[in-house]
């Protein structure tokens, strides 16, 4: 039985899961949840892009939103830890597929980026394989893909077009580009959920 992607709850169940996962996962942990410094447990914590908030948030939300979408367990671990392999040290498949399953770890492979390419390869790649993927990575990636969206929706008004500056591309035209080529790769699929009408209302909004 797969062993499910954890949402903590608590300090302890933070520092449970950490005392017991793989050493790269508790390097991830320590790095991304906001513990009280009274309670130490880490020396620093990852923000998201030029924000306040602890990168965590953004796994777990990509979480929440495929979980509007499906129930299957193994899609939602895979959703929370959708950038792992692409982000984490140490982290690759085979860490994975010993901690959860080889199916999580499957999916996560095919949601991450080349980052030896460049930014318009990596985007370009993206793109075209979200047309012809799985309906799991699909979804995953239409969660990320939302989440993104909420956090340019709600601090593009504060920064203006500061906000770019936050980004590897830094222009917001062609970020548009890759966040609209998302939308048709996915229409066919996702046209009738929740989550693609709010993307797609979201680009309309802040890209045009």
């Amino acid at each position: 039985m797969i062993k499910s992607a954890v949402a903590c709850n608590s300090l302890m169940d933070l520092r449970q899961f950490k005392n017991t996962c793989h050493p790269s996962f508790a390097k991830w942990i320590a790095q991304a949840f906001p513990i009280p410094r009274e309670a130490p447990l880490i020396s620093t914590v990852f923000l998201f892009k030029g924000t306040d908030r602890p990168y965590i948030v953004h796994p777990m939300e990509v979480g929440k939103i495929v979980s509007t979408m499906t129930q299957d367990e193994e899609i939602i671990s895979a959703a929370i830890l959708h950038d792992t392999i692409e982000d984490c040290e140490g982290v690759d498949a085979n860490v994975l597929k010993e901690m959860l399953s080889a199916r999580v770890a499957g999916i996560v492979s095919q949601e991450s980026e080349d980052k030896s390419k460049t930014w318009m390869e990596r985007k370009s790649a993206t793109i075209e394989r979200l047309k012809t993927a799985p309906i799991e990575v699909q979804m995953i990636g239409l969660a990320d893909k939302l989440s993104n969206m909420r956090d340019i929706d709600r601090d593009y008004p504060v920064c203006g077009e500061e906000l770019w500056n936050r980004f590897r591309m830094k222009d917001k035209a062609t970020i548009g580009w890759y966040y609209k080529g998302v939308r048709e790769a996915l229409r066919e699929a996702f046209a009738e959920t929740e989550a693609f009408a709010e993307y797609c209302s979201l680009i309309d909004k802040n890209f045009g």
